[in-house]
């Protein structure tokens, strides 16, 4: 969905010093793990917010949240 995964499993800083954490702050919402495309694909302003609170993901716009949803879907 956001194209950073590759990124961050290649970067060569993540591979010589990234550990796992057990910090509250640090994991995902469990609502972002795995989310269903259809629930992404109709999203609305309220539920992006709240969703995505706090996190980088919120740099994807909604309306681009809903198209690569969308396009996943088709």
């Amino acid at each position: 969905m956001a194209g950073c995964d590759i990124c961050q499993d290649v970067c060569p800083w993540n591979q010589r010093f990234a550990k796992v954490t057990d910090i509250e702050d640090f994991q995902p919402y469990p609502e972002n793990i795995g989310p269903k495309l259809t629930e992404l694909a109709e999203l609305d302003q309220a539920g992006y917010d709240d969703r995505f609170r706090a996190s980088a993901l919120r740099r994807i716009r909604l309306d681009m949240i809903r198209r690569n949803a969308k396009a996943s879907l088709d």
